[in-house]
C-alpha cells in the first residue's frame, strides 16, 4: 500500500474514520510519531525525531528500507551555487553511491532541514561521546543503527509506520503497510509530475533505465538530480532557482547565541569553521521559520516549541528593531520574517500581482499542454514504428503466401488437364454386358466342339464342353440335382478314349479307329441342338445353383455326364454309333434322391 504526503480524507483526532485506507498518510504518521513520546537527549533507543528522520529521509530518497543506515557526514556536501545539500545515497543492491540532493519544503513536516534540525537539537544528533568516537561513530548520522543488519533496519522502519497509524486501524490494513510503502508512494508521486521524465525519476530513485548510456551518466551531476528532489518536496516549476531558509535579516550576535544554545556539536564539520556549518545555520533558520506553524499543528505544549522557547530564553535573544519584547514574542517575530523571506526568494511561492499570477498560471498551463503534446508525440512515434514493423512482416508474409498460391494454381491447372484427358478416355469405355459375355463364352464352346473333326481326333477336356452339350444327356423328367461320382473306377473311366478312323461314323462302333467319346458327344450335340435349350429349362437343374453360370459351366456336372455315357458305351462295345446314341437317350443320368449330393 503506497504512502503519500496527503490523502483525500483528513485524519483528525476525535472523529470516526470511515475509510482508513484513504485516511492514512505520511502527514498523520509523522504527527503521531512526534506526539508519541518525549526525547531525553542522548539515548540508546530511537527517539521520535530520529524516527521521523528515518521515515522522511527514506521517503524523500525513494530508497530501500535499510539504505538510510549508511548516512555519513563525511560524504555530505553543500553546494552554495544551487543552494542544495548533497548527502550521497548508498544503494544496497549494488553498493554504488550517487548524489542525493535535499531541498527545503514549505511544509514543516516534510522539510528536511527542520527534520534533522529537531534531531540535532532535541536529541543531540551532533554530539558524540568519547566512547562513540572510539567506536568510529563520530561522523555516523544514526549510531544506534550502525550495529544492526540492513534487513533489521528495514523492519524497524516498517514497524515505526505500523505503530503510528491512526487508532482503530484494522489489522488487515496494517498488514499492507511496510517500508516498501514509502518507496511505492515516492515513485508514484514523481510519475505524477508533468515535468518528470524517466531519466529524472531514475536519478532520484536509483533505478536503472535499461539503456546502455546509464554506465556513462555522471552520478554526481546536480542538474540531472535536482528536479527529482524538487518534485518530491512540492515544487511546481522544476527549472526555478532554489533558495534555502536564511537568517541574514536577523541580528548576528543574537542568532549565534541562539544556535550555540540549541545545538551541542562535537562533529567538526558542523562547527563554525566546518564545511557543513552552513547546514547548521539552515537548520536553525528552518526551526525558527516553522515555529508558529508547529505550535498551531501540535499545540503549545509540543516538545519542539517548548525546546525552542527555552533556548530563546537561555540565549537572551534581543533585537533592536523590537525593543522591550520578551524572547518568546521575539521568536515569533523572527519566525514570521524568516518564512516570509524564504517565500519571496522562491519563485514557486512568490506573491505576485493578479496579472502576474494570471500570466504565471497561463504559462503553467502552456507548459503542461506542451508536456502532454510531447508525450503524445513520443507515443505516436512508437505506435508508428510498431505499425511499420507490422506492415513489413505482413508484406513478407503476403509475398510467401502469393508464391505458394501460384504453385497451387499451377498444380490445379495440371490436375484439371489430367481430368479432361481421363474424361475423354472414359467416353470410349463401356461397362461390359454380362449377357454378352455369356454368349461370347457359349460361342467359344461351340467353336471348340466344331474344331473336333473326325479327321483330327482330339481328346475331350471338360473345360471345353458347353452346358448346351451336357444338357443333351439330361432327361426333362428329372428334377433332382446332379451328384458327383467319387469312386476311383469312375474317375478312371473318364479318361478312356479310343481311336476310330475318320469318316462316316453312323455305323461305326465305339472302339473303332477315329471314334472317340468326343466324337459321340459332338454328334449328339449336332443332332439335338434345337432341343437343348428346351430340355435344359425344363430339367430344373439350374434351380439348385446359386448362380446359373455356376451350373452352366460346372466341370463336375460334365464329369458326371461323361461317366454315365462311358458306362452305357462300355456295356456294348460292339454297338454302332446310332445304337450308342439311342442307348444314351434312354440311360438315366440322374441318381436317386437317396444318394444325391447337392452341387454348387
Amino acid at each position: 500500500m503506497p504512502l503519500y504526503p496527503e490523502t483525500r480524507t483528513s485524519c483528525n483526532d476525535g472523529k470516526e474514520i470511515a475509510d482508513y485506507i484513504s485516511a492514512i498518510s505520511l502527514t498523520s504518521i509523522l504527527k503521531n510519531i512526534l506526539k508519541s513520546g518525549h526525547s531525553s537527549g542522548i539515548s540508546a533507543e530511537l527517539g521520535p525525531h530520529q524516527k521521523r528522520a528515518l521515515v522522511l529521509m527514506t521517503w524523500s530518497a525513494v530508497g530501500r528500507g535499510g539504505e538510510v543506515k549508511f548516512q555519513s557526514f563525511n560524504e555530505w556536501n553543500f553546494d552554495t551555487g544551487y543552494e542544495v545539500l548533497d548527502i550521497k545515497w548508498t544503494e544496497i543492491k549494488t553498493l554504488k553511491k550517487y548524489s542525493l540532493l535535499m531541498v527545503p519544503d514549505t511544509r514543516w513536516l516534510f522539510d528536511f532541514y527542520h527534520c534533522i534540525g529537531c534531531y540535532f537539537a532535541i536529541e543531540n544528533g551532533l554530539y558524540r561521546s568519547e566512547i562513540a568516537k572510539k567506536k568510529g561513530h563520530l561522523n555516523v548520522m544514526f549510531p544506534v543503527l550502525y550495529s544492526i543488519m540492513d534487513s533489521q533496519v528495514a523492519k524497524k522502519i516498517g514497524q515505526i509506520l505500523k505503530n503510528h497509524l491512526p487508532k482503530g486501524t484494522p489489522k488487515e490494513v496494517k498488514n499492507k503497510i511496510s517500508v516498501k510503502s514509502l518507496r511505492c508512494g515516492g515513485i508514484t508521486l514523481l510519475s505524477r509530475h508533468h515535468e518528470i521524465s524517466d531519466p529524472r525519476l531514475c536519478s532520484r530513485s536509483g533505478h536503472s533505465s535499461g539503456r546502455n548510456s546509464d554506465s556513462y551518466l555522471d552520478s554526481s551531476d546536480l542538474l540531472l538530480r535536482l528536479p527529482g528532489a524538487m518534485a518530491m518536496h512540492g515544487y511546481k516549476s522544476l527549472d526555478s532557482k532554489i533558495s534555502v531558509y536564511s537568517l541574514k535579516m536577523l541580528p548576528m550576535d543574537a542568532v549565534k547565541r541562539f544556535i550555540d544554545e540549541i545545538f551541542h556539536i562535537s562533529v567538526p564539520a558542523f562547527q563554525p569553521k566546518g564545511k557543513l556549518y552552513v547546514v547548521t545555520r539552515i537548520c536553525a533558520a528552518s526551526l525558527i521559520a516553522h515555529h508558529r506553524q508547529v505550535t498551531a499543528d501540535l499545540g503549545a505544549g509540543n516538545t519542539i516549541s517548548k525546546f525552542l522557547l527555552a533556548a530563546a530564553r537561555k540565549a537572551k535573544i534581543v533585537d533592536a528593531r523590537y525593543p522591550n519584547i520578551n524572547p518568546e514574542l521575539l521568536l515569533e517575530k523572527w519566525s514570521e520574517e524568516v518564512l516570509e523571506s524564504y517565500v519571496e526568494s522562491n519563485v514557486d511561492f512568490t506573491k505576485s500581482s493578479p496579472s502576474a499570477v494570471g500570466t504565471a498560471h497561463a504559462l503553467d498551463e502552456v507548459k503542461t499542454m506542451l508536456s502532454k503534446v510531447v508525450r503524445s508525440t513520443m507515443f505516436l512515434e512508437g505506435e508508428l514504428k510498431q505499425t511499420r514493423l507490422d506492415n513489413a512482416w505482413k508484406t513478407a508474409e503476403n509475398s510467401v503466401l502469393s508464391e505458394r498460391l501460384g504453385h497451387l494454381e499451377t498444380q490445379l491447372r495440371a490436375l484439371h488437364i489430367e481430368h479432361l484427358k481421363t474424361q475423354k478416355k472414359l467416353a470410349f469405355i463401356k461397362t461390359p454386358d454380362h449377357d454378352i459375355a455369356d454368349k461370347k463364352r457359349k460361342n467359344e464352346d461351340f467353336e471348340i466342339l466344331d474344331s473336333c473333326a473326325p479327321s483330327s481326333p482330339k481328346r475331350l477336356h471338360f473345360s471345353d464342353m458347353s452346358m448346351d452339350v451336357l444338357a443333351a444327356f439330361t432327361s426333362p423328367s428329372h428334377t433332382h440335382p446332379l451328384a458327383l461320382p467319387t469312386t476311383p473306377q469312375q474317375t478312371a473311366k473318364r479318361s478312356i478314349t479310343t481311336s476310330i478312323s475318320s469318316g462316316n461314323h453312323s455305323d461305326k462302333k465305339l472302339g473303332d479307329a477315329g471314334v472317340t467319346l468326343a466324337t459321340c458327344i459332338m454328334t449328339l450335340h449336332q443332332n439335338n441342338r434345337l432341343l437343348l435349350d428346351k430340355m435344359w429349362n425344363s430339367s430344373g437343374i439350374k434351380d439348385y445353383f446359386k448362380y446359373p453360370s455356376d451350373c452352366k459351366y460346372s466341370l463336375n456336372l460334365a464329369d458326371y455326364v461323361i461317366t454315365q455315357q462311358q458306362k452305357a458305351v462300355l456295356k456294348s462295345s460292339t454297338a454302332t454309333l446310332q445304337q450308342v446314341m439311342d442307348t444314351a437317350d434312354n440311360t438315366p443320368l440322374l441318381p436317386s434322391s437317396k444318394n444325391a449330393a447337392f452341387v454348387g
